[in-house]
């Protein structure tokens, strides 16, 4: 996990990557599944048993409000990657006081 960390780090620097953060005090409403928004004309809803795409505009509409919830709620730039590398450290400190 700390290379994850450190790899999320080396690529927020990238000039086509937008990587945010969203601090764990910040967490807005969320569903229990994982999804993907694809421009405002379909969502990929993750569940435990299976992946389906939804198109229906408000349903699609009820998940771009999500995301952009989350948007709100994170943090981007410098900011961003001293959370994910204070992160890193902490989980190194976890991880030398356990060997």
């Amino acid at each position: 996990m700390a290379g994850q960390l450190a790899r999320l780090v080396e690529v927020s620097g990238l000039a086509n990557v937008r990587f945010g953060v969203v601090p764990g005090a910040g967490v807005p409403r969320v569903p229990l599944h994982g999804f993907s928004v694809y421009d405002d004309a379909a969502v990929s809803v993750e569940t435990f048993t299976r992946e389906l795409t939804l198109t229906d505009a408000d349903e699609v509409r009820a998940y771009v409000e999500i995301f952009e919830g989350f948007e709100r709620a994170a943090v981007f730039g410098d900011e961003a990657r001293r959370l994910v590398e204070r992160a890193g450290r902490d989980l190194q400190k976890v991880l030398s006081s356990i060997h």
